[in-house]
């Protein structure tokens, strides 16, 4: 599962620092290993893969993702809902696909 960030244009933009905390337990997500597709994709984080589903409720939980705009310094805060646990894959229940700069 991945969220994009754009800048004010809607062009793709580097973020530069990012960090993701589940609000139902307050403890940090744990990082993935970047995945090389993404990894080369200007403004696409990604957030969570079947290899941390246990770190999500079945009934999903919702997970504050912080970035900071390489660009502009700007930061924003957004909140998706993720599923795992016992299901076989996680799940973006709800939130943005796309966050966008000022």
């Amino acid at each position: 599962m991945r969220v994009a960030f754009t800048d004010n244009q809607g062009k793709p933009t580097i973020v530069e620092e990012y960090s993701l905390k589940n609000l139902r337990t307050d403890k940090p997500v744990t990082r993935i290993p970047t995945d090389p597709i993404i990894d080369y994709v200007a403004g696409y984080v990604l957030v969570a893969n079947d290899g941390i589903k246990t770190e999500f409720s079945t009934e999903g939980d919702d997970v504050e993702i912080t970035a900071k705009s390489k660009a502009t310094g700007q930061v924003k805060k957004v909140i998706v809902k993720i599923s795992g646990g016992c299901n076989c894959h996680v799940a973006k229940l709800s939130g943005p696909d796309t966050v966008k700069f000022d």
